[in-house]
């Protein structure tokens, strides 16, 4: 930061999910984060309610081995396919809970596919009537597609432990 002349700023390295600051940040960026390495930094910037999100995953190994749904055994039989089918439903549901925590989200591609695969970017940017647990009737249907799409897929995403009682709470309201 001093070497930029960035006044204000801050760099730090490790591990997101063992940090322990106390928010105040104004933007989380989270760069080809393996695995549940993204996970771990939506669920920090979420619970410090940045203002701004933005999440270029990469991996996504976690859920693509947990999907256990017989409709879907054609589809998953299939190496390749499971793999890509994997990582949309995992940034579909990233997106879908920061929705239900009152972020407006958007994916998007980040980067022409001929410059590398993993090109797709999670923009989430906190609403004006933004509450933790969500709130309102967009986090409600949100949560609801939420919990819809997940126990289609037969799975429990790691994010959603890393959010914490707060979400639970807010998929808990969601439910009929």
């Amino acid at each position: 930061a001093a070497r930029l002349g960035f006044r204000g700023m801050e760099f730090r390295q490790g591990n997101i999910a063992d940090w322990t600051g106390d928010g105040g940040v104004e933007m989380v960026i989270c760069l080809h984060a393996c695995d549940t390495a993204t996970d771990a930094a939506l669920a920090k910037a979420a619970l410090w309610g940045a203002p701004v999100i933005l999440a270029v995953p990469c991996c996504h190994k976690e859920l693509i081995q947990k999907i256990g749904n017989s409709r879907l055994e054609a589809l998953l039989s299939y190496g390749l396919l499971r793999e890509r089918f994997g990582s949309i439903a995992t940034d579909t549901l990233r997106a879908l809970a920061l929705e239900v925590l009152g972020y407006r989200t958007d994916i998007m591609e980040f980067i022409e596919t001929e410059h590398t695969p993993k090109n797709i970017l999670i923009r989430a940017v906190r609403g004006k009537d933004w509450q933790m647990d969500g709130g309102g009737a967009s986090a409600l249907k949100a949560a609801r597609r939420y919990l819809a799409f997940r126990d289609e897929l037969g799975v429990s995403p790691w994010l959603e432990s890393a959010l914490g009682e707060r979400f639970s709470s807010a998929l808990a309201a969601a439910r009929p």
